[in-house]
């Protein structure tokens, strides 16, 4: 680790933000929305989230905490805790089973979602062991991990990270071909 690295808590990063469901008895939260509604099973570790199996509307988005384009999302209950993801649409939201991090200032969203999913083994270390893993928010907050707080750096590592990320993928493709 660079020496120039420091130890952060995840509440030093953003602001974090569980998800909320609205309620699915209320259609006029659901039918014909096209916000995208993101739960564990569309996260791809360690991607970009580019499709949900749901969506909401205005009104939904407006009884759940929305989220902007590079927010960093982290499953923080379950058998797939620790599993990081980053939105890509305008505007988002996502069940309380998601710890997400809206970029502070001074933190790239690119970046952050590239050291969370290189350091998500804290969060499964630090979820309850039992059947159901899980990790609270506030314990979430608490975690703590090393990163850069140069902006420039920042940058750098999360293009050299983009960029290995399209080589692999395009050798995923070519291999299925």
């Amino acid at each position: 680790m660079p020496e120039s690295w420091v130890a952060v808590s995840i509440a030093d990063l953003g602001e974090v933000v569980t998800g909320t469901t609205p309620p699915t008895r209320n259609r006029a939260y659901y039918d014909d929305g096209d916000i995208p509604f993101i739960s564990p099973g569309d996260i791809e570790h360690g991607t970009a989230i580019v499709s949900t199996q749901k969506f909401i509307t205005d009104s939904g988005l407006a009884v759940s905490r929305a989220l902007p384009v590079g927010t960093t999302c982290v499953v923080c209950i379950g058998s797939t805790i620790g599993k990081v993801g980053r939105t890509t649409a305008a505007a988002s939201a996502t069940n309380q089973q998601i710890n997400a991090i809206v970029p502070g200032m001074g933190y790239d969203p690119n970046y952050l979602s590239h050291l969370l999913t290189y350091q998500s083994n804290i969060v499964l270390n630090a979820a309850s062991p039992s059947p159901v893993p899980i990790l609270s928010k506030g314990a979430f907050e608490k975690l703590v991990l090393y990163t850069s707080t140069n902006a420039d750096e920042q940058v750098e590592i999360a293009a050299i990270l983009d960029a290995v990320d399209r080589k692999i993928d395009l050798h995923q493709k070519k291999r299925k071909v």
